[in-house]
């Protein structure tokens, strides 16, 4: 060992920083106990300038506190955002030393305004600030007490407010709802403000805020240079009416934006709504626009003028967006292409766009075929939520989405993926099984024994059914495989999946029963179909849910075998619906994933046994697990082995069957063995349908609460390499 060391310490300077260059900063800790010369070296200006320590799990608070000691005063952007097992002592403490930071990123940590106050002040170059508050009003209080403070939000550029503000269970309006317009709020410093982004926190259905803050902006000359500005789609009404308002204000100076991003705001009602029509029809320098979840008849026209081209728009969201008169749409897909032709992201999941009449019956063929040959730079598309039952939109869709070669993130509906040629319903229905049409939904179970005839689940079971049926290669989802190599990002979500158990929703989060009616054309989809998946080779995020055709869940095991790079697999109500029959073939293709991060499975009878735990267990790599079964049981000791022997497991959420009882002492096992050795370790075991569960959930840290638990399409929901 020690000649290893010496054969380094060989190597010149310039050599060692650029090895250590690709290291993360969890890895820079670690190695600073080697030896002087790395200590040395990881404190070096070109490494710790731009110190990122987000999914850092295993940086401890002691060794967090010594890499700021050493390198501090170079750091020039820190993110520490949900690193929730930091103490806000700890983080204030060590950014007393990062004088010189120019951006820093503290979003779920646990401060008061007192201490944000107190940080704004050491800091008197900073120009990117994003930040969790609980209560508004108290830091603009503290910010207006403090010179030091108020003089560094004077050169803030970009501004992220996280509200994480405490709900009461107190349900009168007159109560427990009080609005507050001060004279005086933080954006009377902020003179040079370029964004300002706002984060809810998920609205758990426990109430309202007792302090809703609607600021009012006295200086509205101070917002001149804004350019962006954005709402996440948390149920939050805090941070909702706090962005309204401010947007509101920034819409008087009409700016020329480029990105806008507002989830569920009702632009299309007759309260100001020829304010808002002005505002949009001015707006030619869009780069992000997301008006998703609105009725878009009366401001469509303003937004999509042909004679107001936006050529710069890259993303746009029109996700669950409809149309209110029974003319149905005023224009059409076509025509929206027209108008900003170089789209990079689209998101179209329920929308009534894509349809060609009102009754939501045909889908736009001729749209999505002007989308694919115009758009040459099209990267995303969410065509989700969306029944595609005529035997021509079904053979079409699919072949018209293959010819974009450029296509890295899609998803899309069981039933647009269940097109199959005559000759192959032929062929595998000579085959027997499930394979051709499909069974009607009430005799699926008689599938069970013919599945079991299905080919190997090897990686190259796959082109044995090609070699069988050469027809297939034009089908749905295998024409979807072989046009678009490059896949990252997929989703197979049936349409008539409504309301999966833990959703975004009108209630927030509270936890309700699945709503699931999948269309018999669905059912085309069984295991075979699904083996082409495998041949995604760059696939990192796979989501599969309301799959009754899938019968063993074979398929599975070859995804894993085929689909080396996949970090994140999220499962839900695949097969019968009283009974989870693919466990048996998760559990044998959970050890050939060689990369995966996250695992998320949601069916209602789905336990967590020893056979499922050991199966988990042998994942190498995995970070997070989270499991929906309102009728399914727990194996305690199960449990404590896995997390006893995968020290990489920093989110464990098992909502289940399982008694309060039993619960509560699992939970406080794993705390009282891990807790000190793993402070990044946030364990939630609670029955699935229980009173308290909304409240067991808001004390998940945000990053896994909305990654994690919330089920939810991630297919172009942001704009590309969004930060928020």
């Amino acid at each position: 060992m020690a000649d290893q060391v010496s054969a380094f310490e060989i190597l010149p300077d310039s050599m060692m920083l650029h090895i250590l260059s690709f290291l993360s900063c969890d890895d820079l800790c670690a190695i600073r106990n080697v030896n002087r010369m790395l200590r040395r070296l990881s404190s070096d200006r070109s490494l710790v300038w731009n110190s990122n320590f987000e999914e850092c799990y295993r940086t401890s608070e002691e060794a967090f506190e010594s890499y700021i000691q050493a390198g501090g005063p170079l750091i020039h952007r820190l993110n520490l955002s949900h690193c929730y097992w930091l103490s806000g002592r700890s983080v204030s403490n060590a950014l007393k030393r990062c004088s010189n930071l120019r951006e820093l990123y503290i979003l779920d940590i646990s401060l008061t305004a007192k201490k944000l106050v107190k940080i704004l002040c050491g800091l008197p170059n900073l120009v990117t600030f994003a930040f969790t508050v609980t209560n508004m009003d108290e830091f603009d209080t503290e910010l207006e007490s403090n010179n030091a403070a108020r003089h560094t939000m004077m050169g803030i550029k970009h501004l992220t407010i996280h509200f994480k503000v405490p709900l009461s269970l107190r349900t009168e309006a007159s109560i427990s709802v009080q609005f507050l317009q001060k004279k005086t709020t933080f954006f009377e410093h902020c003179k040079d403000l370029e964004s300002f982004h706002v984060l809810g926190h998920p609205n758990l259905g426990c109430g309202l805020p007792k302090l809703l803050l609607q600021p009012n902006v006295d200086k509205v000359e101070n917002l001149k240079n804004v350019k962006e500005i954005s709402l996440n789609y948390a149920i939050d009404p805090a941070a909702r009416i706090f962005y309204y308002g401010t947007l509101l204000s920034v819409a008087k100076l009409q700016l020329q934006m480029t990105t806008v991003l507002n989830p569920s705001a009702n632009f299309g009602s007759q309260i100001r709504s020829d304010f808002w029509n002005i505002f949009w029809k001015s707006q030619y320098q869009l780069q992000n626009l997301d008006i998703s979840s609105i009725s878009i008849q009366k401001i469509f026209k303003h937004v999509f003028d042909p004679q107001v081209p936006k050529p710069n728009l890259q993303y746009l969201n029109l996700s669950d967006t409809y149309f209110t008169s029974e003319e149905g749409p005023t224009s059409n897909l076509a025509s929206l292409i027209c108008v900003c032709p170089n789209l990079k992201s689209l998101n179209l999941r329920n929308s009534h766009i894509i349809f060609t009449s009102p009754n939501r019956e045909m889908v736009d063929v001729a749209g999505i075929s002007r989308l694919v040959s115009t758009c040459s730079c099209l990267s995303e598309v969410n065509l989700g939520g969306i029944h595609m039952h005529d035997p021509e939109v079904m053979s079409r869709v699919p072949q018209l989405l293959a010819n974009c070669h450029g296509l890295k993130s899609l998803a899309v509906s069981c039933c647009c993926c269940s097109y199959q040629s005559a000759k192959c319903k032929g062929l595998s229905g000579s085959r027997g099984g499930g394979a051709g049409g499909g069974p009607p939904l009430k005799r699926q179970r008689t599938g069970v024994a013919s599945a079991k005839a299905l080919p190997s689940t090897s990686s190259h079971c796959d082109d044995l059914e090609t070699d069988h049926c050469p027809d297939m290669e034009n089908g749905g989802l295998e024409s979807l495989v072989r046009g678009c190599p490059g896949m990252v990002k997929f989703e197979l979500v049936n349409a008539g999946l409504t309301r999966p158990v833990i959703h975004r929703g009108h209630n927030g989060l509270m936890p309700k029963s699945c709503v699931y009616k999948p269309c018999p054309e669905s059912a085309v989809l069984n295991d075979q179909r699904l083996f082409c998946i495998g041949k995604w080779k760059h696939l990192k995020y796979l989501q599969l849910a309301g799959l009754p055709g899938i019968m063993t869940g074979s398929c599975l095991v070859a995804i894993a075998t085929g689909c080396q790079f996949l970090e994140r697999l999220h499962i839900a109500y695949i097969g019968l619906m009283g009974h989870p029959n693919f466990a048996r073939q998760l559990c044998q293709a959970l050890p050939e994933f060689k990369a995966l991060k996250d695992l998320r499975v949601e069916h209602s009878y789905q336990c967590v046994d020893s056979h499922f735990c050991k199966a988990v267990q042998s994942c190498k790599t995995l970070q997070r697990l989270c499991v929906m079964s309102g009728g399914g049981t727990i194996d305690s000791t199960s449990v404590i082995s896995l997390v006893a022997n995968r020290p990489s497991l920093v989110a464990l959420q098992l909502f289940t069957e399982a008694n309060r009882t039993q619960c509560r002492r699992l939970q406080k096992a794993i705390e009282d063995r891990f807790g000190t050795q793993r402070p990044a370790l946030r364990v939630s075991i609670w029955p699935l349908f229980d009173t308290d569960t909304p409240s067991m959930m808001n004390n998940i840290p945000t990053k896994h609460l909305e990654e994690l638990t919330v089920f939810s399409s991630r297919v172009s929901d942001s704009p590309p390499n969004w930060k928020w």
